[in-house]
């Protein structure tokens, strides 16, 4: 369960980091090119927004030890993968842990 918890942090801590990371360089981008070009950022920012919120949820999931997250929570770590290189570097040690862990998920 110790395993678990490790990868559950990791993939919320990468879901922060990856949030205000994203937040700092849209409110720069927004700053830069004015009010005009906030409408192209919009859908972007929602992407970006939505992902950020789910890989903190699938992290709590998995730091809780729930077995349904367990194909999700592989699936967001490989994704984190290929998203940015701090995505990379949390994603692969979360899916280390998962691996390890992967008998402790509860059956609930």
């Amino acid at each position: 369960m110790k395993d678990l918890r490790i990868a559950g942090k990791l993939l919320q801590f990468n879901g922060w980091l990856t949030l205000l990371f994203g937040i700092l360089l849209t409110a720069i981008y927004i700053y830069s090119q004015g009010a005009a070009f906030t409408i192209k950022a919009a859908a972007p920012a929602i992407l970006f927004l939505s992902w950020c919120v789910a890989l903190i949820s699938i992290g709590g999931k998995i730091k809780s030890g729930a077995r349904i997250y367990k194909i999700p929570g592989i699936i967001a770590s490989l994704l984190s993968l290929i998203t940015s290189p701090i995505g990379f570097i949390f994603g692969l040690a979360s899916l280390f842990y998962q691996i390890r862990g992967k008998d402790s998920f509860l059956n609930s």
